[in-house]
This record gives structure tokens, sequence and C-alpha cells, in this order.
């Protein structure tokens, strides 16, 4: 018997294992970017809704905070070691004078360069004011979006030709996408975006836009004024929604007309598709413990819901 041929095959099987663990994580570490608190700066400086961190764990994943206010380097130093990105909604002016925004538009080139550079799918999932930050990102323009009323509205995706070309949609139960187009199950919570108008006002920046990501929804604001709901880049893993995929099962809506239990199982869809998407790359922090001061698991958020109107709870620091 040839027992160096053996036990060199075993050493590869157990290589294979290992290297097959490392590219494909059982449970991807998201960052969630921080936001600057406005309203409520008694209880901390930055914070985020639990929601959202709810949202990535009942998906697959596990969730990590990244702190606005690190410098460019220390940025660079996590998003190596996250497996995707998470921004939050929020009512920031999208200015590249603030922090929040600065940090955000790097996050966004790295992801770019990864790919680019090290054909590392590193995924990013941008929510309300998250979706708006990566269509002014993908133009330059910082006048690009425009106002309308789409406040506190329940409605289902219009969806363009592109949906037959979407990954977010690809391969997507018959079932769960009659829910997204017959069914109020997406929550809306903004009074600015992408409008159709734009593409006459902003032809140029529309043009960079629409090459950049393919547009898959769309939808109508209270009066009939027509913004672009749902978007995924035709490069990179870098996805956007107008509307709040972590709403649905995790607080707010209450005074909405959403149709809960069809809601529920889109808004599970959407997560593990990310979630999916994050377990394309390799990047690690080696062990848990190494990202535990970094972990939701390992904060308490605040519970008020008279206090916080938007959510249920709030994580703050």
């Amino acid at each position: 018997m040839n027992f160096p041929f053996f036990r060199l095959l075993f050493l590869f099987i157990i290589f294979s294992i290992f290297s097959t663990c490392k590219t494909s994580p059982s449970h991807p570490i998201i960052g969630i970017l921080t936001q600057p608190t406005t309203n409520y700066p008694d209880f901390g400086k930055v914070y985020v809704p639990s929601s959202y961190v709810k949202w990535i764990e009942a998906s697959g994943g596990k969730a990590v905070y990244i702190d606005y206010q690190l410098s460019h380097s220390e940025l660079e130093q996590l998003f190596n070691k996250v497996n995707g990105l998470v921004f939050i909604g929020g009512g920031l002016d999208i200015d590249p004078h603030i922090k929040y925004i600065d940090s955000a538009w790097y996050l966004f080139n790295l992801t770019k360069q990864a790919y680019d550079k090290h054909n590392e799918w590193v995924p990013i999932w941008g929510t309300c004011l998250g979706f708006q930050m990566l269509s002014v990102f993908s133009t330059g323009d910082l006048d690009f979006l425009d106002r309308f009323d789409s406040w506190d509205m329940a409605l289902p995706l219009n969806f363009t030709t592109q949906l037959k070309e979407s990954r977010i949609f690809k391969g997507i139960p018959s079932s769960y996408l009659n829910y997204f187009q017959k069914y109020n199950v997406t929550i809306n919570w903004h009074t600015y975006g992408v409008t159709s108008g734009y593409q006459t006002k902003h032809k140029e920046s529309f043009q960079k836009y629409s090459s950049f990501f393919r547009i898959v929804s769309n939808n109508s604001g209270r009066k009939g004024k027509n913004f672009v709901s749902t978007i995924e880049s035709y490069r990179y893993p870098i996805y956007g929604s107008q509307w709040h995929p972590e709403c649905v099962n995790y607080g707010g809506g209450e005074h909405v007309a959403v149709d809960y239990p069809r809601a529920v199982s889109c808004s599970s869809y959407v997560g593990q598709f990310f979630i999916n998407e994050a377990r394309k790359n390799s990047h690690s922090f080696g062990s848990l413990e190494n990202a535990w001061d970094l972990l939701f698991l390992n904060k308490c958020p605040i519970f008020d819901k008279n206090l916080f109107s938007s959510y249920e709870s709030v994580y703050f620091w």
C-alpha cells in the first residue's frame, strides 16, 4: 500500500475543506456604518437602529458596527475583515464635507477597487438614505436627488424590463415575485430620491447613473411622481432599495397598509440574497473573538417606542 500517496491525499482533502470554509463563511460578518446622533445626543454620539442588525442576523449573518468617525486607514482595515457593508437610512444631507458621507463614499470606492484589483466580491446594501448616497456616488452629482412625497407608503414594486437580468431576483420563487408585484410589501419613508424627471434635468448624470446601475424597479409617490426604487450595479456587488426591507419584520410601519404575511417573506428573501452575496469573499477577522468588541451581540439597544417613533430600539455609543 502506498502510504505516502494516501497521506498526501488526506492532506489535500483537509486543505480543500479549510480553503472552502475560508472562501465561503457560514455566517458572514456584515459591517453597518454608524450615523451621527442628531436628535438624541444624550444617549451617545453615534447610533444604529436595531432593525438592521436583526435583519442581518435573521438572514444568517453577524453584524458589527463601523464607526463613521474612523480615519480612512482604519476604515480600510475593517473593510478587509468584513464580508459586506450596510448603509442605513436616515435624514442627513449628502454633503462630502460631512464625515459620515465621506466615510461612506470611501467604503463605496473600496468595494469597487476590491473587485477591479483583486476580483473580490464585497457587497454593499444601501437602504433609503443609503440608496440615495449610492445614487449620488455613482454620478458625482450632489444635486442628483429630487424632492417628493412618499412618506409612510406601502407599495408593490413596479419592475422594469431589466428584472430578467437582475441578480437580486434571479431564481426568486414565483410566489414571492408575485408578492413583490401585486401586494403592499415594501415600506417607504423618504422625501428624496431619483425621479424620472431628472432624466431630462440631469441628463448627463442620469446617463452615468443608468450605466452604473441596473434600474430594477420604479414606484410612484403620492402626487404621482415616478421614482427609482431598486437598483444593482452592473459590474459591482452594490445594491440599493429606496424602501426599507428591515422594517417589515422589526418595527415600523404600524400606520401603513402593509401586507405583513407576504412582506415578511419578501424581506427575508432580500436579506438572504445579500448574505449569500457576502459569502463570496474570504475576508475574515480570523476568529469571532477578534470581532467581539465590534459585534452588536456584545451591545444592548435602548428601547423606547415613545422616544424613537420610527424604531423599536436603537444602539448608541
